[in-house]
């Protein structure tokens, strides 16, 4: 293992993917911007790198992306806790989601949906790594992830696909699309299930025995690990005239999730399937238009219904010295609103000056655990519902100070109904030191605003303990520093180094208090790393990729690291493209690694370390002619034993696939 390790990290110190000069972003300033010019670290996932790969979600994608650590323990299914953590900074909503510029993390609780859009609807990712509340406000907090999807086609084009795997896996999808000058329209749905979204037979479990003061292990059968989903967007755009266009959003998606059997033998001898549901409806739109030559001007609006329904074991009360359980039913839902705008104006050659503000409303409500016979109320249990709200405004000024040197400074001030206001600076400088150096430094100050779970959800009991929230929690905060240097070494070739640091403090905790586990703000940290690596395009379609970063932390309140942050994350990988005949053939490769890392097992108060890992993910696909392909996929070849969570171990073994679809145009 350790040979194996060393000759991985000294290839991933060798090659990584960057972005071109050329490539244009528009997250890392919220406007259109050739990535060269920009003072920030930033990666584009390409619609070319997402048909070449083996992800079946977009979190696949992000697993070899550098400076992303992944911690997804359902596999495919959409489950919790699911998260994305960029430069060991650590939290289930550490990182902002957008989709087109919209938020996609949820309402209520800030956790990720990943799974909420499908791969055939995204044309790109750009990942944005540091601290970005500057642009963005609450959860930009150690990066950001912008899914762009698709526009509509300037011809009329349609496609369908049908994938079929292990573990009963299935996937039928379907696009269709077209467009003039003045309108065009984009159209997806999806539907997918598998039986067993582990692909692993039996379970290695753990619980903390106060009698002996050990863990006892122990293994079950993966019974009710099923998952289903099923999606459909729409995306519209119109030209009104006069420089001015519209574009028209909906989505809706909705899953249902097994997680395992309980049974508190004697008392409820019978096993119960837990279940969770999930259903998101969105709509919203995005009107940009020239107000002069040298102004234009963006507004954005949504509305997002959010409902979650659990179904499982609970305590309901007490009968003859004898605890008495049921079968339960509980749901939370979340409305959401939102609506910004912003002037952009020229003031001169060198200078562009944003002015951009938001309002954001959350509208939740937590239903009383009840009896699903029954649908009465538990008795230890009450609901609430209430509202959450934010008014921001923000500004940001690009400055190219010569042909070499580009600075963009900013700040946002936040008032937040539970707290009071925030200000989060940034600045960021590149400098071009010759055609084939840059050299950019950035520092900036965010904060993550409490979710409506933490501060406001009624008492959850989980067993024997108590889940309580803290309507007193203040924001986490963050000052995020980094310096990168590129160089382009050929035209083939472009290496990268990367130095961070985050100095994070108030970070929020689950602290024991007799059965009960309470939220507060306890915890001071830092995180430190570098990154490095570089893109070699060895021949006409053959490139090598990968990264690699060496990152430490520590949460200065308890002296361990932080929870599920990897010391380190590496990638390295192969895409090949060439033409046989009239088949056009495509492959990839990807070899992952995860390095050491742990977290606190609440039960006891220790700290528990999980193994490194390697997984190793492939695709290939063959396209006849111009309409028919077929596709082969398969994650964790090597059918890897690893744990993500503690909870669940191993995580997801192997899973393969075969898709077979055509398209027209």
């Amino acid at each position: 293992m350790k040979i194996r390790l060393m000759l991985f990290v000294a290839c991933a110190l060798c090659l990584s993917g960057v972005l071109s000069a050329e490539e244009v972003v528009v997250t890392a300033t919220r406007t259109p911007k050739a990535a060269g010019k920009v003072p920030a670290s930033v990666s584009v996932i390409s619609s070319d790198d997402i048909v070449n790969s083996s992800a079946r979600n977009v979190d696949d994608l992000l697993r070899h992306t550098r400076g992303i650590s992944v911690l997804q323990p359902t596999g495919m299914g959409y489950g919790l806790p699911s998260q994305i953590n960029i430069r060991g900074v650590p939290g289930q909503s550490s990182t902002l989601l957008l989709v087109d510029g919209m938020p996609l993390n949820e309402a209520g609780s800030g956790f990720v949906n990943i799974n909420e859009i499908p791969l055939a609807d995204v044309k790109q990712v750009e990942v944005v790594r540091g601290a970005f509340s500057a642009l963005y406000g609450a959860d930009a907090f150690g990066g950001v992830i912008n899914i762009i999807t698709r526009d509509p086609d300037d011809v009329p084009a349609s496609s369908a696909s049908v994938e079929v795997g292990n573990e009963d896996y299935t996937k039928v999808s379907a696009q269709a699309s077209s467009g003039t000058s003045a309108m065009g329209l984009v159209v997806s749905v999806q539907k997918r299930s598998i039986d067993n979204y582990l692909a692993r037979d039996t379970q290695a479990l753990t619980y903390w025995d106060w009698q002996t003061m050990q863990y006892i292990e122990y293994t079950k059968n993966t019974e009710n690990y099923d998952y289903e989903d099923e999606h459909a967007s729409l995306k519209a755009t119109m030209d009104l005239g006069d420089d001015a266009n519209l574009v028209l959003h909906g989505r809706y998606f909705g899953s249902e999730l097994g997680y395992g059997k309980t049974s508190f033998a004697p008392v409820y001898p019978m096993q119960e399937e837990n279940v969770m549901q999930n259903r998101s409806v969105l709509a919203g739109a995005a009107l940009e238009m020239s107000l002069t030559g040298k102004t234009t001007a963006e507004f954005r609006t949504f509305y997002r219904d959010q409902k979650r329904m659990l179904w499982g074991l609970d305590f309901s009360h007490m009968l003859a010295d004898l605890p008495v359980y049921v079968r339960s039913y509980s749901e939370t839902v979340n409305n959401d609103w939102r609506v910004d705008g912003k002037v952009r104006t020229e003031l001169n050659d060198k200078n562009v000056l944003s002015l951009g503000g938001d309002y954001y409303r959350n509208d939740y409500e937590f239903a009383p655990v009840r009896d699903s016979a029954s649908g009465n109320a538990l008795p230890l249990s009450s609901g609430k519902k209430g509202d959450i709200y934010n008014v921001a405004v923000y500004f940001q000024d690009e400055i190219s100070i010569n042909d070499d040197v580009e600075l963009i400074a900013g700040a946002r001030l936040d008032s937040h109904s539970e707290f009071d206001e925030t200000v989060s600076p940034k600045v960021g400088l590149l400098y071009s030191v010759t055609d084939a150096t840059d050299v950019r430094v950035s520092v900036g100050r965010a904060y993550r605003a409490p979710s409506a779970i933490e501060l406001f959800q009624p008492a959850v009991m989980f067993g024997t303990t108590v889940f309580d929230s803290n309507p007193d929690l203040d924001p986490e905060y963050i000052i995020a520093a980094d310096l990168g240097v590129e160089q382009k070494l050929s035209d083939n070739a472009v290496a990268y180094l990367d130095l961070f640091y985050n100095d994070m403090e108030d970070l929020i905790a689950k602290q024991i208090s007799g059965n009960s586990l309470v939220y507060q703000n306890v915890n001071e940290a830092w995180s430190a790393g570098v990154e490095a690596g570089l893109d070699c395009q060895v021949a006409d379609g053959v490139n090598i990729f990968a990264s690699y970063v060496y990152q430490q932390s520590e949460n200065e309140t308890t002296g361990n690291d932080l929870e599920h942050i990897p010391e380190q994350v590496a990638s390295i990988g192969l895409r090949c493209s060439g033409k046989v005949g009239s088949y056009q053939t495509e492959f990839a490769i990807v070899e992952s690694y995860r390095g050491d890392r742990g977290y606190l097992d609440l039960a006891n108060g220790m700290w528990v370390e999980l193994d490194d890992y390697f997984r190793t993910d492939a695709s290939v696909r063959v396209r006849c002619g111009k309409s028919v392909y077929l596709a082969m996929n398969i994650q964790n070849a090597t059918d890897q034993k690893f744990q993500e969570w503690q909870l669940i171990n191993p995580a997801q073994g192997r899973l393969y696939s075969i898709e077979i679809g055509a398209e027209y145009w």
